[in-house]
């Protein structure tokens, strides 16, 4: 018994490293992701425009297509591993609620305890600590760029 508390007490030590990791990775990059996702926007828009515009299949087409493809995938990048970072930190939660702590002593329940308390808000990287990024946020940029495409079409303001 007394193995189980002190596997899970380094489990506990590793999860607050990586909590305190997280956090320094927020505190760095959330002023550039804000930049990064009001970019994109504004890439993403514009780029709709000169597609639209660009005779089919000339350089100027593949060119923005070739940035809009780049700007895609570097801000999916972005999200998709912000959102794996707020996943696994649900993840320990669960593996903590999953284990057979009802079975186990009163300091080893407390342990378990004090893991899902602390787990219960997994780590996140924001925008500006503005909101989260993820894979919804990904869909929402897109579906704002669209938008604001099919306004400056509408007016015919390109």
């Amino acid at each position: 018994m007394r193995e189980m508390e002190r596997c899970l007490v380094e489990c506990i030590i590793h999860h607050q490293r990586i909590l305190r990791f997280a956090m320094e990775l927020e505190n760095v990059f959330n002023p550039s992701m804000l930049a990064q996702l009001l970019i994109s926007v504004m890439l993403f828009c514009l780029s709709f425009v000169q597609v639209i515009v660009s005779p089919l299949m000339s350089l100027r087409m593949v060119t923005v297509l070739g940035i809009l493809t780049y700007a895609s995938v570097e801000l999916f990048m972005f999200c998709w591993f912000c959102e794996q970072l707020s996943s696994e930190g649900v993840a320990v939660q669960q593996a903590a609620y999953d284990s057979e702590w009802y079975n186990a002593s009163l300091r080893y329940r407390h342990l378990v305890r004090f893991l899902i308390q602390r787990a219960q808000r997994p780590p996140e990287i924001t925008a500006g600590k503005f909101f989260a990024l993820s894979l919804e946020r990904f869909k929402q940029v897109v579906q704002v760029s669209y938008s604001y495409f099919t306004v400056l079409m509408r007016n015919g303001e390109f």
